[in-house]
């Protein structure tokens, strides 16, 4: 048989692998330290619990009017903002005739009968067909006469519009600008107020002009509304329906309905149907321009006939709500859904 040569294993080989082996280990020891000590470990990703799910589905309402007013108040009541000295027209909506301490509600308050009484003892008074103008005499005589002619076309178009005619005479009483802030102690910015009477400061009103024009057909339509509605309209329908009588373009208003449209919710009316006495600018002119939008639906998808229904529901002691839904047949939060459904569909693109 043959043998089977085996040779001996080499002491250097085995040398060798110890030394591998070393070095293997070392490495990984060095990668280790490395790995818990130089470099960071990476964030777990995490799924957001049910309440941040929740919250981070809620829209930005920074735009919304809501929002808009509310951070207009805080930034007014802190003195960042100054009162504006222009501004629309003064809201009248819940004014009662007789007079109420608005003292709570933004700072008007209606005065004593006696102080009127004693301001407007030796005014001139002026009957007209439907109107009955008082005023101080000597120049003011023509101014009272251009005023009774006014308010006399405004008597014929807003009843016109609105299938209204009083049958009482409604009072008109024009002052000095003194004489208006003292009497009926209205924010400087009022332009004209109704509380039962139509007042207007006539300081450097000389003839007739576009401005006067719409102050007399915005007041005259508040008187109607108040007669209607017995002093029971919100206040975004009574300045809708006003400004809509007025005529006037609201410059800022696609502006501002634009900004609306950006909530995924329909913005609600209801913040907008108390007064809105100490608004500032900015907050004046959200109101104003949602009241005048939703009137100007209501007028342009039902009919201003719809709009007098409803006062008249209301002065018949029906809730907003009621009043709606009996004019309109749909609910009052179905009105506001479609109206801002349209409003998306206007500003779309």
């Amino acid at each position: 048989m043959a043998k089977i040569f085996r040779p001996e294993p080499e002491k250097s080989s085995s040398t060798l692998r110890i030394i591998i082996l070393l070095v293997l280990f070392l490495s990984i020891v060095v990668i280790a330290f490395f790995k818990l000590h130089l470099i960071p470990e990476p964030e777990l990703e995490t799924q957001p619990d049910a309440t941040q799910q929740r919250e981070a589905s809620i829209p930005d309402k920074t735009d919304s009017p809501v929002n808009i007013l509310e951070a207009e108040k805080e930034k007014s009541a802190s003195g960042t903002l100054a009162r504006p000295q222009t501004v629309p027209d003064f809201p009248r909506g819940s004014i009662d005739k007789e007079g109420i301490d608005y003292a709570k509600k933004g700072g008007y308050q209606k005065p004593g009968k006696d102080i009127e009484d004693k301001i407007e003892k030796v005014f001139q008074k002026k009957e007209g067909s439907h109107f009955t103008i008082k005023f101080e005499g000597g120049e003011n005589s023509d101014i009272g006469y251009l005023i009774s002619i006014l308010l006399e076309e405004a008597y014929i178009k807003v009843g016109s519009d609105i299938g209204y005619y009083p049958e009482d005479r409604i009072e008109a009483v024009l002052y000095t600008l003194q004489q208006f802030t003292d009497i009926t102690r209205a924010p400087g910015w009022a332009g004209a107020i109704y509380d039962g009477r139509i007042k207007i400061p006539i300081g450097g009103v000389t003839s007739r002009t576009s401005l006067l024009e719409r102050v007399l057909f915005h007041e005259y339509a508040h008187a109607l509304v108040h007669r209607l509605s017995k002093g029971r309209a919100p206040v975004w329908l009574n300045e809708g329906i006003a400004q809509h009588e007025e005529g006037a373009a609201n410059e800022n208003i696609n502006q501002i309905l634009a900004q609306i449209t950006r909530s995924e919710k329909p913005i609600p009316l209801r913040p907008f149907e108390g007064s809105s006495i100490g608004y500032n600018n900015m907050q004046a002119s959200v109101a104003y321009s949602v009241s005048l939008s939703a009137t100007e639906y209501i007028i342009n998808e039902f009919g201003i006939s719809a709009v007098r229904r409803i006062l008249e529901n209301l002065g018949n002691g029906k809730t907003l709500e009621e009043a709606i839904s009996s004019s309109l047949y749909i609910s009052y939060e179905d009105l506001q859904g479609i109206w801002f459904m349209s409003l998306k569909r206007k500003f779309a693109d």
